[in-house]
């Protein structure tokens, strides 16, 4: 922290935000740079970024600039694409993990056409019937690769709802069970309309007015992911309050999983016992999941990490008005995304943990072409069983150091291909210390057992 330019420690919460902006900065300035070295300045070319350790599917990337053109692949493939705020929004069919693809444009608008269906408050997607009612909730959802409701029968899903939040003690962390005894639900709705419809995606905007607070959100369906964004902007002004979203789904099963740092853990969706009920509120980074056999819903989020899963409902915490040690804690402007994942089998099944990873860490582009030192993927695995964790440099600066999980809870033979040049490997301990002997440039495999943690050392 000392490290931080005009900071300390003691000069108050309000410094945080400047913390992060500067952290935030060096970050891009980083990345930056690292770019400018190897972009070659081309107006109808755009290179795509996926960071992640997982293969982009289907997933849409926001070319700045670019409005007015049609895009296609370096072998012509013509992908979809429609025009929004600040440029052309396409979707592209792969892109290698931790790698790029080439996105070449064209003179020429793109065709106009829909994947949509809109009727009021009635929606049809090529995944999905939705019905909104006239508080904003979504009345049915109706999957249509699966022939099945969503919701639960009479229950309506993404419904905001605020508790009174006074806790005996801890304010700013600690969430009693009784809260749930006093409940008002938003429904206020101030305005629905479509912002927008095209072939990759649609937009419907809502707003809620609560007391003297706003809501806003842009409910985002999309037509060649099974996902559902709640993109979210909050002006808060409300004391001891706790803001949720509530989705009571169609699912029947005895525990929730959620996401946690190198893995995942089950907890019981019940109160049977006073076991159970003290958990009533668990962690979750990235989802929250309640699976039966064949069919599941994930609850997704990008930094929203409080959750309650009773029976069937799957609640996220969005907003927690404290006063001490803060006495202005989340007043102001918020930007969240929650997302929810209706999907075939369990979370492993329906791709639950890259879908999180998308959503927390987007495609990104530059304008140009881009070439980097290594083809294909930086680092690749042969199964989506294992996430990356980290690629860097070891704390004595001798090796690259590539550290793994498996999230699945199974035994996976795995294949390690690294894109970059390397001499030999090894494999070390949590501390960096090299276990055994190192290997000579060859093909790299390890059984990799249920959520081992694995690091891998590479002289370069």
């Amino acid at each position: 922290h000392d490290m931080i330019p005009g900071s300390s420690i003691f000069e108050g919460y309000e410094d945080s935000k400047k913390d992060y902006e500067w952290i935030a900065t060096q970050g891009e300035e980083v990345e930056a740079g690292f770019i400018a070295d190897a972009v070659t300045e081309d107006a109808s070319v755009y290179t795509v970024f996926n960071s992640n350790s997982f293969v982009r599917k289907g997933g849409s990337v926001l070319l700045l600039g670019a409005a007015g053109n049609s895009a296609y692949l370096e072998d012509g493939t013509a992908l979809k694409s429609q025009e929004t705020e600040g440029g052309l929004l396409v979707e592209i069919p792969e892109v290698p993990a931790m790698g790029t693809a080439t996105v070449v444009l064209k003179k020429a608008p793109a065709a106009e056409n829909t994947a949509f269906t809109v009727d009021g408050h009635k929606v049809e997607t090529p995944f999905y019937l939705v019905e909104f009612n006239e508080a904003g909730q979504i009345s049915r959802l109706y999957d249509k690769e699966n022939d099945r409701e969503v919701l639960a029968p009479g229950q309506c899903g993404n419904v905001l709802q605020v508790f009174e939040d006074k806790p005996m003690g801890n304010d700013a962390w600690d969430i009693e069970i009784y809260y749930q005894e006093k409940m008002r639900v938003i429904d206020g709705l101030t305005c629905f309309e479509v912002k927008e419809c095209g072939s990759v995606r649609l937009v419907l905007h809502m707003g809620w007015k609560y007391m003297n607070s706003t809501i806003d959100q842009d409910v985002i369906l999309y037509a060649d992911d099974r996902r559902i964004d709640f993109v979210t902007d909050a002006d808060c002004h409300e004391r001891h309050q706790l803001l949720k979203a509530a989705f009571p789904v169609d699912i029947r099963t005895t525990y929730g999983t959620f996401d946690v740092q190198y893995g995942n853990v089950r907890r019981s969706n019940n109160w049977n016992t006073s076991w159970d009920q003290a958990k009533f509120e668990s962690v979750a980074h990235r989802f929250a999941d309640l699976s039966e056999y064949g069919y599941g819903v994930s609850l997704l989020n990008d930094c929203k990490y409080g959750h309650d899963v009773k029976d069937n409902v799957l609640r996220i915490t969005l907003i927690k008005t404290a006063t001490y040690p803060d006495h202005s804690q989340d007043q102001g402007e918020h930007h969240f995304t929650y997302a929810l994942l209706p999907h075939t089998g369990d979370f492993i099944a329906g791709r639950t943990v890259q879908e999180a990873s998308d959503l927390n860490w987007p495609m990104h582009s530059v304008a140009g072409s881009v070439k980097l030192p290594f083809a294909g993927s930086f680092v690749g695995f042969d199964k989506e069983c294992v996430e990356l964790d980290a690629v860097k440099k070891t704390e004595d600066g001798k090796y690259i150091a590539v550290r793994f999980h498996d999230f699945t809870g199974g035994t996976n033979k795995l294949t390690v291909t690294p894109g970059f040049a390397w001499k030999r490997y090894c494999e070390c301990d949590l501390r960096e210390r090299p276990q055994g002997d190192f290997k000579e440039n060859g093909m790299i495999q390890r059984t990799v057992k249920p959520y081992e943690i694995v690091t891998l050392l590479f002289e370069v």
